[in-house]
């Protein structure tokens, strides 16, 4: 069937007569990028809208093809030199037989555009995305309007299914391509799908894994932390279904400095085994720098390395699927004031910062409760040097939540809590100034963004 599908016809794109051989992508043996399809990848930011190749070049009489994670690459050999290379019309395939009745024609403005060869428009973040990376070239006239599948606004093109992720604007990827070569692909390698793309340093990613039917992920890392895979999300693609699991990563505030890898094994219902390897970009983030007028006594770095040495092998942990949905409840009633953000450097006088701040500080009157954000099991009640009387909080899945400085405790290691449940009182214990609540969020071994958690849903 998908040879039949190879000789759709396609809409030619532009590229520069007689390319010079480019080096694979990929790293590990397996598929490569070689050649004019590699320069074609490289000229249209083919990582973000083709994504990894998951086959060889598959040639036969009429042309050459190769399936990547969002697209496949076409070479026609009779096509015009500097012309022969195109995308496959994926979104024309994969919605053959399928209505999407067409809209009354409209003057096109900057921010709605009308096409008159499909009788369908493009609008807001998607016209934008579209526009940005190529329009008809890369992804070909629009299918149909906007619609819901998964819970997410979806739109049809030609040559590919884009969605838009509200969640994801913050992060800079809005709308981002549905992985089409995966679910066409004619053989059983496994796609990855990360959102976001690229991670900014102290943020969360999403990583789910695209496997063929009876495989199952058999073990992933991120940054050299294992990762905890759970079951599954659910990717629907006119009509059909696929699921997905998936697990978080995080990448800490200071420190990274290039891609942080990502491995995963995968095997087949028949015991065969993929490795895949990626390299993950970061992205800086601009955190600030605090500093305060102090020269008196200072603590040792002993009592850090104490507190260190208590939870390292907490957040460690994978205990089970995830405890919780949708986005997290703020830790406080009413309106948040930061005191102190997440992933500040904090120095003395005109030194160097001596530390990251690991969480994010609230300011609250002493004795005001502290909530759970969501449901998980109490795994520490202690009181420690620097942090004061902290609770730490497993929700599943590599993601724990600490909270310090409490004057008082509501909780017991080992209890389960609700959202919204009391686990102590907020207070100025440990290394502290005055009243308020220190949190972080942990996820797999590493510490990030707090309030990310309340701003978006994970996965």
């Amino acid at each position: 069937m998908w040879r039949a599908l190879l000789l759709c016809a396609t809409v030619l794109l532009l590229l520069p007569a007689g390319p010079a051989p480019v080096a694979a992508r990929a790293a590990d043996p397996g598929p490569r990028l070689q050649g004019g399809f590699a320069a074609f990848w490289r000229a249209h930011n083919g990582a973000l809208l083709f994504g990894e190749p998951l086959t060889d070049e598959i040639v036969t009489p009429r042309l050459t093809v190769q399936y990547l994670e969002r697209a496949r690459l076409e070479w026609h050999p009779d096509y015009p030199p500097g012309r022969q290379i195109t995308l496959g019309r994926l979104g024309a395939e994969l919605t053959w037989g399928r209505s999407f009745p067409p809209i009354a024609a409209f003057p096109s403005n900057p921010g709605h555009r009308y096409f008159a060869a499909t009788g369908h428009s493009i609008q807001g973040e998607l016209l934008r995305f579209w526009t940005a990376q190529g329009g008809v070239p890369i992804f070909g006239y629009p299918l149909s309007e906007e619609l819901t599948e998964d819970g997410l606004t979806v739109q049809y093109f030609e040559r590919a299914r884009l969605e838009y992720h509200s969640e994801l604007a913050a992060a800079g990827y809005p709308v981002l391509p549905t992985p089409l070569g995966a679910l066409v692909q004619p053989g059983d390698a496994a796609a990855v799908v990360l959102e976001p793309p690229a991670l900014s340093a102290g943020h969360t990613m999403a990583i789910s894994v695209l496997a063929p039917p009876g495989a199952t992920v058999v073990g992933a890392t991120f940054g050299g932390q294992p990762l905890a895979m759970a079951c599954c999300r659910t990717l629907s693609v006119v009509g059909r279904a696929r699921t997905l699991p998936w697990a978080l990563g995080g990448v800490e505030p200071d420190g990274v400095t290039g891609p942080v890898p990502l491995r995963i094994t995968v095997r087949a219902a028949d015991g065969a085994q993929q490795q895949i390897t990626r390299s993950v970009p970061i992205r800086p983030y601009p955190y600030p720098i605090e500093r305060t007028i102090y020269n008196g006594p200072r603590p040792p770095p002993s009592a850090r390395d104490t507190e260190r040495a208590i939870l390292t092998p907490i957040f460690a942990q994978r205990n089970g699927g995830p405890r919780w949905a949708g986005k997290f409840a703020p830790p406080l009633q009413g309106a948040l004031r930061v005191t102190s953000p997440f992933g500040a450097g904090r120095a003395y006088n005109d030194e160097p910062p001596y530390v990251v701040h690991g969480g994010v500080d609230f300011a609250a009157d002493a004795g005001t409760p502290i909530y759970a954000p969501a449901p998980g099991r109490v795994v520490l009640v202690q009181a420690m040097e620097f942090r004061g009387n902290a609770v730490v909080l497993d929700h599943g899945a590599g993601v724990f939540t600490l909270y310090a400085h409490l004057s008082a405790f509501r909780v017991q290691v080992g209890q389960e809590v609700a959202t919204g449940d009391v686990l102590g009182l907020v207070g100025s214990t440990g290394n502290a100034t005055g009243p308020h609540l220190h949190w972080e969020v942990h996820v797999a071994g590493t510490y990030v963004e707090p309030q990310e958690w309340l701003a978006r849903t994970f996965p």
